[in-house]
């Protein structure tokens, strides 16, 4: 992958995100974290984490909530508020 593709990467990500319903964005983001590095935690009842929010980290930054929904929300905040990919709100 050259630079300028991974200059770009979370620009063309944020507009992406804009054409999914609801349902599409806990896997656009699963797949986005495995295809560029981040991490997507969910707490189970089963696995011990070190919080009870689910947490989504991905080219620098981080979102949590008290469920996915609410993470790929302040996520999604955090990023425009970043500028993220050179985009505003």
């Amino acid at each position: 992958m050259s630079l300028s593709e991974l200059a770009s990467r979370p620009a063309a990500f944020l507009l992406h995100l804009e054409c999914l319903d609801r349902a599409a964005l806990s896997d656009a983001f699963a797949n986005e974290v495995i295809q560029a590095g981040g991490t997507y935690i969910v707490p189970t009842a089963t696995r011990r984490t070190t919080s009870h929010l689910v947490e989504i980290s991905l080219y620098g930054v981080t979102g949590r909530g008290t469920s996915e929904a609410a993470a790929i929300a302040d996520w999604r905040a955090a990023a425009r508020r970043a500028n993220l990919g050179g985009l505003r709100e």
